[in-house]
């Protein structure tokens, strides 16, 4: 049950003079049943992540704003997502002159490790000067590290598979933005 983080709608439309970026989250559950197919599950996702009204928006509005008591109880039973994922976008290329660029440095974790992890895994990933990193947490009383490079692994396998897929495909496929 990923979540569809969507920074962009709120910035654009209730906080326009703050920095930085604030991530949504809203628990999507994916119907794969009818997906035979690395192209068959992208479509289906697509159409999937279409149908979520205002892009998901609306979901952290109702469950942490809403004054009826029966709309925060309905949110509030719905079962908690174990996966989250999240694309932080694409950064620029860092040999071009700019008044600010990435840090390269290990800036420490960024929650403190007392907190409780909400999720069993984490997968988030961003694009670096034409270079995607993908970065796993996962909850490690659950899950053997063997368990998450295997998962990490066939994450590559698809996403490569994905990547040769489209390569060969007309301007019609799966990876058109309609």
């Amino acid at each position: 049950m990923p979540f569809n983080q969507d920074r962009g709608y709120l910035i654009r439309n209730t906080i326009a003079r703050t920095v930085g970026w604030i991530a949504t989250g809203t628990p999507i559950l994916l119907d794969m049943r009818e997906a035979h197919n690395v192209e068959d599950t992208l479509q289906s996702v697509k159409e999937q992540l279409r149908r979520v009204p205002s892009r998901g928006f609306g979901y952290d509005v109702l469950l942490y704003l809403s004054t009826d008591i029966d709309i925060i109880n309905t949110l509030r039973a719905l079962p908690v997502p174990e996966v989250d994922s999240n694309y932080e976008g694409t950064f620029g290329n860092s040999s071009q002159s700019s008044l600010f660029q990435q840090a390269h440095e290990y800036t420490g974790p960024n929650q403190n490790r007392q907190n409780r992890w909400p999720f069993l895994i984490n997968c988030r990933g961003n694009i670096i000067d034409n270079q995607l990193t993908l970065y796993w947490n996962y909850c490690e009383n659950i899950y053997r590290r063997d368990t998450i490079e295997m998962l990490a692994q066939n994450f590559m396998k698809v996403l490569q598979s994905l990547i040769s897929i489209y390569r060969a495909s007309d301007s019609g496929s799966v990876f058109s933005q309609q």
